[in-house]
C-alpha cells in the first residue's frame, strides 16, 4: 500500500512539473468546438502554429495554419415532396497572429487568407422517385480574429477566439431553403498544447 501511495505521489508531481515547466515551446497545436452565425452552425477546429523568431518581451508574431469543419443535415416536407440535404463547410486558412504576453493571459489578434468550401448533397423524393444533386462552391476568404489564451500552465492552454470571415463572392449556389451570407461571424472554444 505504501508503494502505491509513493508511486501515485511521484506521478502527480511529474505531471504537475510537466504542466508548469517554464521552457520555451517551439510549436503549438490546438483543437476546439466552433460555432458561427451562418449555416451549418456547429463544427470543429484544428490549428498548428510554429513559433517564429520575432518574439519580444511583450509581444510576438506567429503564423497559424487552421482547419475548420462544419456539418449539418436538414429535412423538409411539403405536400408529397420530401427534401433532405447534408451540408459540409470546410475552411482552410493561414493567419498572421500578434500575441501580447501578459501575466496569466495572452490576448491575440490575427489576419488571414484562405479557402472555404461548401458541399451539399441534396436528395428529393416525389411519388417514390428519388433524385440527388451535388452542389459544390469553392471561394477565397479573409479572416479577422481576436482571442484570449489562459496561460496558467505552460503546456495546456484553454482559449477562446472570435472570427469575422468574409467570403469573396456570393454563396447563392449553396443556399437550400435558407439564406447564407458571405460575411460570417463565429467563435472557437478550445484547448491548445505547446511542445
Amino acid at each position: 500500500m505504501n508503494n502505491f501511495f509513493n508511486s501515485a505521489v511521484r506521478k502527480i508531481c511529474m505531471f504537475t512539473l510537466l504542466l508548469c515547466q517554464t521552457g520555451y515551446s517551439q510549436w503549438e497545436a490546438g483543437a476546439g468546438y466552433s460555432v458561427k452565425n451562418q449555416y451549418p452552425f456547429r463544427g470543429f477546429s484544428f490549428f498548428v502554429e510554429p513559433r517564429l523568431p520575432f518574439q519580444g518581451a511583450d509581444f510576438g508574431i506567429n503564423l497559424r495554419a487552421a482547419l475548420e469543419y462544419y456539418s449539418d443535415q436538414e429535412k423538409y416536407i411539403s405536400d408529397e415532396r420530401i427534401s433532405y440535404a447534408e451540408t459540409h463547410n470546410t475552411v482552410i486558412d493561414i493567419n498572421v497572429l500578434i500575441n501580447f504576453f501578459l501575466r496569466n493571459i495572452q490576448p491575440f489578434l490575427g489576419l488571414g487568407v484562405g479557402i472555404g468550401n461548401y458541399y451539399i448533397e441534396k436528395f428529393e423524393s416525389l411519388n417514390n422517385n428519388v433524385s440527388s444533386t451535388d452542389i459544390k462552391c469553392l471561394k477565397f476568404l479573409t479572416r479577422l480574429s481576436a482571442g484570449l489564451k489562459l496561460t496558467f500552465f505552460q503546456v495546456l492552454r484553454p482559449f477562446i477566439q472570435l472570427n469575422l470571415m468574409q467570403y469573396w463572392g456570393s454563396l447563392e449556389a449553396v443556399q437550400f431553403n435558407r439564406q447564407i451570407s458571405s460575411t460570417q461571424v463565429g467563435g472557437i472554444f478550445g484547448l491548445s498544447f505547446n511542445f
